[in-house]
């Protein structure tokens, strides 16, 4: 019996520990490759309509970590700069997506 429970607590670790969503990170830069702090990032469930936002750091990164595996278009915008889209892209489960500057 204490063997079944041992095999019983290690199988609810492990399922515990599964995980069933992505990231998308990036930088945001400017047409001279500076970095832009303070964009506002909104990647987009095309789906579902669901909006996740985030804003870049000091150094135009931003991560968006435990998003739900779908298709995402992502918004970039920022004070002085004109809207940029990205179009839709599937994100994966444990995927850690890399979007190029925009």
């Amino acid at each position: 019996m204490r063997n079944f429970c041992a095999v019983l607590l290690l199988v609810s670790a492990l399922a515990w520990g599964q995980s069933f969503t992505g990231s998308i990170r990036g930088t945001i830069t400017d047409d001279a490759k500076a970095a832009v702090p303070g964009a506002k990032i909104t990647a987009t469930d095309v789906e579902r309509g669901v909006e996740y936002p985030t804003v870049s750091d000091s150094a135009g990164r931003y991560i968006l970590p435990t998003l739900p595996a779908a298709q995402y278009s992502l918004t970039v915008e920022a004070a002085g700069f004109d809207k940029a889209t990205r179009s839709a892209f599937r994100l994966q489960v444990q995927q850690q997506a890399t979007v190029a500057s925009m």
